[in-house]
């Protein structure tokens, strides 16, 4: 077995870290506006990554919402990677997600609609709020979980398409 390394929070003064100007990840200002929103009321969760030097690698729109809620220190993680571990991690932190399995999400959408608290989910995540909202009035208006039969209404709502990095052609992502 081989030793996985847990690197250790720290806070460092905000003015210390150093922003990559060559950052590709951007965020709409709505993204923006529900991720301090989302600082304010769970607190500052996730650390910023960077290296060595206190340059960004991961976290730089928490960085920015640290600014501008006045957070200060900042927790981040320190690791001791050259540029190019940098720059691949920024891209595996930023691009490496799960998908939700779409019977699971309905059950907890309805969990959090009957609980009063789908309108607030909906405006931490703007860019979700369509399909949550149509994925919650599918099952008022059935008043259940969708169906088999239903499903490729459902699919539609998840549909995810997939580019090719060498040809750039489009493909329907099948699950």
């Amino acid at each position: 077995m081989t030793d996985i390394k847990i690197p250790k929070v720290q806070m460092i003064a905000r003015n210390k870290l150093i922003i990559d100007k060559s950052n590709p990840n951007v965020m709409s200002d709505e993204d923006y506006d529900a991720l301090k929103e989302v600082i304010k009321k769970f607190g500052f969760i996730v650390p910023i990554i960077t290296n060595k030097d206190f340059l960004i690698a991961d976290g730089f729109h928490r960085f920015k919402a640290a600014r501008d809620l006045n957070i200060d220190p900042v927790p981040i993680i320190s690791l001791d990677v050259d540029e190019i571990d940098r720059r691949l991690l920024r891209q595996i932190l930023n691009k490496l997600h799960g998908t939700h399995k779409e019977d699971l999400d309905q059950e907890e959408f309805k969990f959090l609609d009957d609980s009063g608290a789908i309108t607030e989910l909906m405006n931490y995540l703007p860019n979700e709020r369509n399909v949550i909202k149509n994925i919650i009035d599918n099952l008022k208006d059935n008043n259940e979980k969708v169906t088999s039969n239903d499903k490729n209404k459902v699919r539609q709502l998840y549909k995810q398409v997939v580019k090719c990095p060498k040809c750039g052609a489009t493909f329907e992502k099948i699950d």
